[in-house]
């Protein structure tokens, strides 16, 4: 055991991971710590933390997350309408699931963590390009077509700006003052108000100056907080469970190992998509728009498989952020 691996582990012996995904090869010991579910709950849980008290601190209907509404939406209607419970819920599935692996419960030291964030901040980097490689490769059209109930820049319309990204059109923002259809070009500036997440469902809008026009300092914490819970909620529920779900359903019709793995990935990808399409408020379905919200959610999905829940859930906060506060 080398120097490193003796800081990660504190002395404790390395054991043989076990993937519930994959049959698992002869990995660093980094690389096999970092995807135990108790390690991803350890780095994600600043992350759940501050978006948690963010949304207490800004209203909920400033900064929550779509799938977080839905979800909590969900439990409410069946009689489980406190407010910590969907949090708590996420800790104990991913407590739950270290269990089942009989890993050793003894935390890693902080090296590590520092370790998967500079992962996360360089896995952030490749939808982004991926991004502006599609915007050479296939230009989307600009929407001309707006009504005037409904002037929003969308997608298509500000794709051309490299600083925007549609998996970041989390807050979209409506009634600009210079309508699309008048617009000599995309228009990627902030409007006065806007309404929220393309998963929004029951949330009510407008909201304030966190997701409109105000560009300030506390306007890019309260966007970047935000961020925070749309990394953790959307691997949650698109990949430690939808993903998990296809991929058991699968095996247990005898579908062989691989081929469960990419009909997983290929389906749950397929529906993180089209979410960003569903409501009143969903962005206009645009077909660059959703092959490259297809591709990312494979992505994702084959960051969940290979390098477990935290890697998938930060590096999905760190491109957020990246794109939608840093970029913008």
């Amino acid at each position: 055991m080398s120097e490193y691996d003796t800081e990660i582990y504190d002395d404790e012996e390395i054991e043989e991971f076990d993937s519930p995904l994959e049959d698992d090869p002869a990995e660093d010991v980094y690389f096999k710590r970092s995807r135990e579910p108790l390690t991803a709950l350890i780095f994600i849980a600043p992350m759940l933390v501050c978006y948690e008290l963010g949304v207490l601190f800004f209203g909920h209907h400033q900064i929550q997350n779509g799938i977080d509404a839905c979800l909590r939406s969900t439990l409410s209607s069946l009689g489980f309408g406190q407010y910590f419970l969907l949090p708590l819920l996420a800790i104990f599935l991913l407590l739950g699931w270290h269990y089942t692996l009989h890993r050793p419960w003894r935390p890693p030291r902080a090296r590590l963590f520092g370790a998967m964030a500079t992962e996360c901040l360089l896995l952030a980097l490749v939808p982004w390009l991926l991004w502006n490689v599609m915007l050479i490769a296939v230009p989307p059209e600009i929407d001309n077509n707006a009504t005037p109930d409904r002037s929003v820049a969308t997608s298509c319309d500000r794709s051309y700006d490299l600083g925007y990204d549609p998996m970041t059109d989390t807050f979209r923002h409506a009634n600009a003052s210079v309508p699309v259809a008048q617009s000599s070009k995309p228009s990627s500036e902030p409007s006065s108000e806007s309404v929220e997440t393309v998963a929004s469902y029951d949330m009510q809008g407008p909201v304030s100056s966190i997701n409109g026009g105000d560009d300030s300092l506390l306007s890019r914490v309260g966007r970047a907080v935000g961020f925070f819970g749309a990394g953790v909620y959307e691997e949650l529920f698109f990949r430690l469970i939808l993903l998990s779900l296809i991929l058991w359903a699968m095996l247990s019709l005898g579908v062989s190992r691989v081929n469960a793995v990419i009909g997983a990935v290929l389906l749950s990808s397929l529906l993180f998509s089209a979410a960003h399409y569903i409501g009143p408020v969903g962005d206009t379905l645009d077909l660059t728009t959703f092959t490259f919200r297809v591709m990312t959610g494979a992505f994702f999905a084959m960051l969940f498989i290979h390098r477990g829940f935290g890697i998938a859930a930060g590096s999905h906060a760190a491109y957020n952020i990246l794109v939608g506060t840093i970029l913008r």
